[in-house]
């Protein structure tokens, strides 16, 4: 809610255009037709720790995550806040 508002609004006031990605979810969404348009591959991913270690029926999030932010061949930056939430987390 408010902490994707104020990503777009700040983002915005930068000059940036980028999408900003509201969860995994709305990647569900995009994804379910044609495969994720060219709108969503890119942008801003805002996503729960919960959400972050759940799974869906064919794959983790975390796999989707590094899947959708480009596998092994990624260029970007991964910032985790409240990553004391993962402490204990294994992939």
């Amino acid at each position: 809610g408010d902490l994707h508002r104020d990503a777009e609004r700040d983002l915005s006031d930068l000059g940036s255009t980028i999408k900003v990605i509201n969860s995994c979810p709305e990647l569900d969404r995009e994804t379910r037709a044609f495969g994720l348009s060219k709108e969503y591959q890119e942008g801003v991913l805002f996503t729960t720790y919960s959400t972050l270690v759940s799974k869906t029926q064919k794959l983790s999030r975390l796999d989707q995550i590094i899947r959708w932010f480009g596998g092994e061949n990624a260029e970007g930056v991964v910032i985790f806040d409240e990553c004391h939430k993962a402490k204990n987390f294994s992939a």
